[in-house]
């Protein structure tokens, strides 16, 4: 996910424009991750928007996209690896 796909408004980041849809978002206004809030994509068509941030702060961004593997009861979402940290801040 590269900063020029994302759609930065007010109080709410959409990445509208991705190839790949993103299963999981984990944000935070620290660089480190220490306090950070994880989305998952609970309907299966990949995350849209991040919705409810505060004006005029700046949030690092990172995703991951999960695969389904098959147990012998039932199929399971297993997490990837982070992406590289996007530094955004929103508009005022």
């Amino acid at each position: 996910m590269k900063k020029k796909r994302l759609n930065i408004k007010k109080k709410q980041i959409s990445f509208e424009k991705m190839l790949i849809p993103v299963d999981i978002v984990q944000y935070s206004k620290n660089k480190s991750f220490k306090n950070a809030k994880t989305v998952w994509d609970k309907k299966g068509g990949g995350l849209r928007a991040i919705k409810k941030l505060k004006p005029n702060t700046t949030y690092y961004i990172r995703y991951s996209i999960t695969t389904d593997v098959s147990t012998l009861k039932e199929y399971k979402k297993i997490g990837g690896i982070w992406s590289k940290t996007i530094k955004v801040k929103t508009k005022k």
